[in-house]
């Protein structure tokens, strides 16, 4: 009677441990896998994917632009008040 519970756990952990060593392989396994999931989609669910993964492609290439523009803004600011502290200072120093 004991056994029978005992045999259980030894074989979710035995899946537990298959799972997990599936998950540490290779990036081309990953991408074999994504791509056989992705096929068994009927087409319109590979079209509502493509339209997602496209959605999330232009958010992510819009938030690069958006820092991008970021950065060369602080720049500019940055230009700015260094050359007017040095205007200011240069006035200061002059009789």
């Amino acid at each position: 009677m004991n056994t029978e519970p005992q045999q259980d756990w030894t074989k979710r952990l035995e899946d537990l441990e298959t799972e997990i060593n599936g998950l540490n392989s290779n990036p081309q396994n990953w991408l074999d896998k994504i791509s056989n999931w992705f096929l068994t989609l009927p087409s319109t669910g590979q079209i509502i994917i493509g339209i997602l993964g496209l959605m999330v492609a232009l958010s992510l290439l819009n938030t690069v632009f958006s820092l991008i523009k970021l950065l060369i803004s602080l720049a500019i600011f940055s230009f700015i008040v260094y050359f007017g502290y040095n205007l200011g200072k240069r006035g200061k120093n002059q009789p």
